[in-house]
């Protein structure tokens, strides 16, 4: 005998996430929506849906291992659950998953990769006794590659390099390019280079690598004697800009009148004021707001403080300037 599992309840938007397994889902949502309760609520799912699968057959992988850990911990007190509620041979299949729960692959990247290289150390070439780096000892080991190639770029006479280290100081050079070296990981350097049509028809993708080792050379004094990876082609098409005439707006006289809607209270630069409100619509090119002034409009509000004036130009623009400014004499 046996009692079917109770699914867990979900909001419909967290139940589309959870159950849909005939199709790749793609799942964008805040801190604290609840996407750890819908990943360990798929991975049940899948579970209940295919009997016969092992559990170290599917996949999860985190960004933490916090968040891993925290999976596990979840997906271990839910199986507890579904035990107290099953009986006969679909106790004995939950059984079977919470006793090998330690060995499905929850995981960080990091991790879910280093499990891959030694679990295939032959055809991976890799050594399995390997560790991952740490963040200290990855700091130590990009200094220690930093100084190398100082040292190797200054006992080989590289004048620019000796030049720099002797004005900056080797120390705070070296820094330095430690600095840079995080900042360009972290933002992703891109260089782009411009090829015409006619050069790539006469001399292929050797024109695009050319200019690329040009630019690269251009900002940082070398070149990368690596092969090169095309990893981006954007064609561009150029034709005659187009001429857009801006629209007039009406021609009016400086008194704005005619487009005031209202007065309210504000309290502007320490003291408690009377604005005058304005519908935008209705303002007409020569206008001129005295602040305090508020000008309203469907998306928007301008507002125009007290010593200031707001002249409307010919095409609507609202131009602020202070009262002593020769635009509003």
């Amino acid at each position: 005998m046996s009692l079917p599992e109770e699914k867990r309840e979900l909001k419909p938007e967290q139940a589309a996430a959870a159950y849909t397994l005939d199709r790749h889902v793609s799942v964008t949502a805040g801190p604290g929506s609840g996407k750890t309760t819908v990943l360990v609520e798929r991975y049940l799912h899948i579970l209940r849906q295919n009997k016969n699968l092992q559990i170290d057959q599917i996949v999860a992988i985190t960004f933490t291992n916090r968040a891993a850990t925290e999976m596990r911990e979840r997906l271990r007190k839910d199986l507890d659950r579904i035990l107290q509620n099953c009986e006969g041979e679909e106790r004995a299949r939950w059984m079977r998953y919470k006793r090998t729960l330690d060995g499905a692959i929850i995981n960080t990247i990091h991790g879910f990769c280093a499990r891959l290289l030694r679990e295939f150390p032959v055809e991976s070439r890799v050594d399995p006794q390997f560790l991952l780096l740490d963040a200290h000892d990855a700091a130590i080991l990009l200094e220690a590659a930093v100084e190398e190639t100082l040292t190797e770029f200054i006992s080989k006479g590289r004048p620019l390099t000796s030049q720099i280290a002797l004005g900056f100081g080797r120390r705070k050079l070296a820094e330095a390019l430690v600095q840079l070296y995080w900042n360009i990981r972290g933002q992703g350097l891109r260089l782009s280079v411009d090829v015409r049509l006619e050069e790539l028809e006469q001399r292929g993708l050797i024109a695009i690598s050319e200019k690329f080792d040009a630019e690269h050379k251009r900002l940082f004094t070398f070149t990368l004697s690596l092969d090169h990876e095309l990893v981006t082609l954007r064609a561009a098409v150029r034709g005659k800009s187009i001429q857009i005439e801006r629209p007039a707006v009406k021609r009016g006289g400086k008194d704005p009148k005619a487009a005031e809607v209202a007065t309210q209270a504000v309290y502007m630069e320490g003291k408690s004021l009377t604005a005058r409100v304005y519908d935008r619509a209705k303002l007409e090119a020569g206008n001129l707001m005295a602040g305090p002034a508020i000008v309203m409009e469907m998306d928007s509000t301008s507002v125009i403080l007290p010593d200031h004036r707001g002249h409307v130009d010919p095409h609507g623009n609202i131009l602020i300037y202070p009262d002593s400014h020769p635009a509003v004499k």
